[in-house]
């Protein structure tokens, strides 16, 4: 019995030898894959030069934009004369992913720092942002700039409408480069992930921007983007945002303009 003993003993170990070679391998090949994956820009990731060109681009969406929230709208049909405030029909507007990414490269900077209620100034280790339209989800993603070099750090975020008309977000992958990450344990701790490999001053500013405006909780699907989606223009009126619909490269939002009273319609 002793022998019979011996011998399993000594056949089990060179399997178990193996066994642990075999997985020390696979574990080396898997952090040599995730390191490299990491290092690699998303497959939609586009390289933006910040020149005239771009810049015009990026002002021609914002007027065209504007234009389309200030145009005077037709009255909703089923609006009745019941003192309730004036409502136009319900409109769409479109955008392309390239003109969303374009006017967050070349404006989205110069239009926070020229808003005293937002950021003072534009994070020096953020880089350019950018966004891509699939069916029914949205990636956004942002170059940063960390102690081993640039990454580019981008969240797959599918939008929803409550039925109060409040909208949320639920992000359901986080990708450093191309390496897929679940979501709720990286937004979890996201925080001291960011105290710890941040520059000070990047990760002090997302800090408390997180902190003022639940970010990690939006994000994560506790609390909504905004329970009220108006856009209040500088006339009076109100653009309400309805629904959103995203396909492959473009994104189309249904809004109706509100006035202030029944006799208002511009």
């Amino acid at each position: 019995m002793r022998r019979r003993l011996l011998r399993l003993r000594r056949r089990i170990r060179p399997i178990a030898i193996g066994a642990g070679l075999a997985c020390a391998a696979i574990a080396a090949l898997l952090l040599i894959t995730a390191s490299s994956l990491v290092r690699l820009s998303p497959s939609w990731w586009r390289h933006y030069t910040l020149d005239t060109g771009l810049k015009d681009h990026a002002a021609r969406v914002e007027n065209a934009a504007i234009s389309h929230l200030y145009r005077a709208r037709p009255a909703d049909p089923a609006l009745t004369d019941d003192g309730a405030p004036w409502r136009s029909a319900p409109w769409s507007i479109a955008l392309r992913e390239e003109d969303a990414s374009a006017w967050l490269t070349a404006r989205l900077p110069d239009w926070l720092e020229g808003d005293a209620g937002k950021i003072a100034e534009w994070p020096e280790g953020l880089g350019q942002p950018q966004v891509r339209f699939e069916n029914g989800r949205l990636r956004v993603g942002a170059a940063l700039r960390f102690e081993q070099g640039d990454r580019v750090i981008s969240a797959a975020i599918t939008p929803e409408f409550h039925d109060d008309g409040s909208l949320w977000l639920r992000t359901d992958w986080i990708h450093i480069g191309r390496l897929p990450l679940p979501a709720g344990p990286m937004l979890t701790h996201a925080d001291r992930a960011i105290a710890d490999e941040m520059p000070e001053e990047l990760a002090d500013e997302i800090a408390r921007d997180a902190e003022r405006a639940g970010f990690f909780e939006i994000l994560r699907g506790e609390a909504p983007l905004v329970r009220e989606p108006v856009l209040r223009l500088d006339d009076g009126r109100a653009v309400r945002l309805l629904a959103l619909r995203l396909t492959d490269g473009r994104i189309e939002i249904d809004c109706q303009t509100i006035a202030r009273n029944r006799a208002s319609r511009n």
